[in-house]
């Protein structure tokens, strides 16, 4: 039997907190990915321990809701600033709303935000397309880009973008459904 490691990383002697409770476990993650949660006795070896004896050890949090404010605003908010706060409270993923200057309403205007995001960014994150009247033209491609969804605003909202009539929020739900895609939505109206 060798002696090589079988994970990159144990976390030993801590308690486990999940969405069924808490419970004494270690926990062994390989390439980046939890490997094993379970008793001591059965842990892998691993090339780096850290003991977490009187410590919780938690998932880390997704945050669906995000406003980074760049590009365009990185006076208020920037993605090194964002998501190092995100890192620093436990959250490993971030999801960012389009409401920036310029809004994620084309591929441009993606390619923007991603490049931002892929410079600076200390956590995983995904982006939201905009759904908006002036733009249901580039749902698709959009969606085809890697948006993680769209979010539709009802009434006014940082970059002045103003709210779609019912006839394009229709037209774009449609175009949404048909792609399996999901909408956030801003529900209040001006």
């Amino acid at each position: 039997m060798s002696d090589a490691p079988q994970a990159d990383l144990l976390i030993t002697g801590g308690t486990v907190i999940n969405e069924t409770g808490r419970f004494a476990a270690d926990v062994a993650a390989k390439d980046g990915v939890i490997a094993y949660v379970g008793h001591p006795a059965f842990a892998p070896r691993a090339a780096r321990t850290i003991d977490a004896k009187g410590r919780f050890i938690i998932p880390g949090a997704i945050d669906v809701h995000t406003h980074i404010r760049e590009p365009g605003m990185t006076h208020k908010e920037d993605w090194t600033t964002g998501t190092r706060a995100a890192a620093a409270g436990g959250v490993t993923t971030v999801f960012d709303m389009p409401n920036t200057d310029p809004p994620v309403w084309s591929l441009e205007a993606l390619a923007m935000k991603r490049e931002a995001a892929e410079r600076q960014a200390h956590v995983n994150y995904g982006l939201y397309g905009l759904l908006d009247e002036r733009a249901l033209d580039a749902i698709e491609p959009l969606a085809a880009a890697g948006v993680i969804g769209f979010k539709l605003f009802l009434g006014n909202t940082t970059g002045n973008l103003p709210a779609p009539n019912d006839g394009a929020v229709l037209e774009g739900f449609e175009i949404l459904a048909s792609l399996g895609f999901r909408c956030s939505i801003h529900a209040e109206n001006s």
